[in-house]
């Protein structure tokens, strides 16, 4: 995929996910200019993400921090460190965590809605599987993305859930030529997100 210069310097933070896909994510991100932040479960996972993405996108600006994305303190505290690395942060990419309260996650991230509304407006994609889910969890997604819809839409913060069916297959993108793994596809898909956004500012 060519280079797409509207992601150059935007700062992008990326919040739950397990490893492979946040890699493939934020390397995709990252080749395209963007800064990225993303959180880790612990030390050595962070330091091998970030070890593998800086080796597949050299001169890349990625930055990172431990964070348990099931704990609501942990979650504000990644937001904190987020405001004191970055200039501004100007989208998040969710994957959603039905362990956590979605009042809690709210929350747990007023600083980065605060930041967002004083800089005139931001893009939230939150990944999630609402036909993969149990109906209690679906219903907690959608009801996240509308809640987040409702209240931030009027302040130009644009919420879009990307909703994959089923997570655990192989994406087929060219039927009987070729299939995409789970994790190119989703990192495509938000790359798509985020240029429209952008374009649309």
């Amino acid at each position: 995929m060519a280079r797409n210069k509207y992601l150059d310097a935007r700062c992008i933070l990326i919040l739950g996910g397990n490893t492979e896909i946040v890699k493939t994510v934020a390397a995709l991100l990252a080749s395209n200019g963007a800064i990225v932040f993303l959180a880790a479960e612990n030390e050595f996972t962070l330091n091998a993400s970030l070890q593998h993405i800086r080796k597949q996108v050299p001169g890349c600006y990625i930055i990172g921090t431990t964070a348990d994305t099931t704990d609501p303190n942990d979650i504000s505290r990644f937001f904190l460190k987020a405001e004191i690395a970055l200039p501004i942060n100007q989208a998040l990419i969710y994957f959603f965590e039905d362990t956590v309260n979605n009042q809690d996650f709210l929350t747990a991230s007023d600083r980065l809605f605060k930041s967002m509304i004083n800089h005139q407006g931001g893009q939230i994609i939150i990944i999630g599987d609402d036909n993969a889910m149990e109906t209690k969890a679906a219903a907690n997604l959608n009801e996240l993305v509308e809640t987040m819809h409702r209240c931030f839409n009027k302040f130009a913060i644009n919420t879009t859930l990307l909703s994959l069916h089923p997570w655990s297959k192989i994406i087929k993108t060219k039927p009987g030529i070729f299939a995409k793994s789970r994790s190119d596809s989703i990192a495509e898909k938000v790359l798509v997100l985020l240029t429209s956004y952008i374009l649309r500012q």
